[in-house]
């Protein structure tokens, strides 16, 4: 049987496994990217806190949020800022002599 070659350009920082095997270890993701690449789904921010197996404290972090999921946003990632409408007081300013008795 000939040989058959593939030739892939990987961009600089992205981390390849070869046979499926996922990499066990942070895998970085585009920048600017807002969803886990492999589950299409938002960060997930992880409070700081203590391990519950070895008992040393941690960071804060944002991760994907499905189980056994190594992705996470690449450094220098901000989370977006909500596009929420801001609520304003009522004015107090308003004309009650355009209204008409009902």
């Amino acid at each position: 049987m000939p040989d058959i070659v593939i030739t892939i350009h990987v961009p600089e920082g992205v981390t390849v496994a070869v046979g499926g095997q996922r990499p066990s270890a942070y895998v970085p993701t585009a920048a600017g990217s807002n969803t886990c690449p492999e589950h299409y789904l938002p960060w997930k921010h992880v409070p700081a806190g203590v391990s519950q197996r070895t008992g040393k404290s941690y960071r804060a972090f944002w991760a994907c949020p499905e189980i056994g999921c190594n992705h996470r946003p690449a450094i220098g990632w901000k989370p977006p800022v909500s596009a929420a409408p801001v609520e304003t007081p009522p004015s107090d300013d308003f004309d009650w002599t355009d209204i008409e008795p009902a």
